[in-house]
């Protein structure tokens, strides 16, 4: 029987959709009114809390390896927000982008969480080269669970 470590980490056998974004979506400060504080959220100041990154926010800050580090003249930045797809579902877009001499090569995972799964549908990268990882959902073929990480419920 496979044992899913994301379910120790995520409190238990029984999850919401919001709990396995947490996972998915960068995290931000936000001070008592709600609003998105320029602050690292490993770091949060004096009476801040932590939420996930809401649809439509601007990032205030990007993760990203030290310059030098991965790429011997750049760096490699690769964050996590939340967006919609064409159909209104929510999807969580993690863009990477490798600098390098200010060459950019952009692309991206879409991760989502149907059907009580927390899935890669797609991959890009920035030479125009996409994959789509197909699941099923009863007789239907879907653009979604076809790489799985972690189930809501067992």
């Amino acid at each position: 029987m496979p044992v899913f470590w994301g379910l120790c980490l995520l409190g238990g056998p029984s999850l919401k959709a919001d709990d396995l974004e947490d996972y998915l979506i960068q995290k931000v400060c936000v001070d008592a009114n709600g609003k998105v504080l320029p602050a690292d959220p490993c770091f949060p100041p004096p009476g801040a809390t932590l939420r996930n990154l809401r649809i439509g926010e601007k990032l205030p800050y990007y993760k990203h390896d030290q310059p030098g580090v991965g790429l011997p003249n750049g760096h490699q930045r690769h964050d996590s927000y939340p967006a919609l797809d064409k159909d209104g579902n929510k999807i969580v877009v993690n863009p990477f982008i490798f600098d390098d001499n200010n060459a950019p090569d952009n692309g991206c995972d879409i991760y989502t969480v149907r059907d009580g799964w927390a899935s890669a549908g797609e991959t890009r990268d920035g030479g125009g080269f996409s994959t789509t990882f197909w699941g099923k959902n009863g007789d239907a073929v879907v653009p979604y669970d076809g790489w799985l990480f972690f189930p809501r419920a067992l």
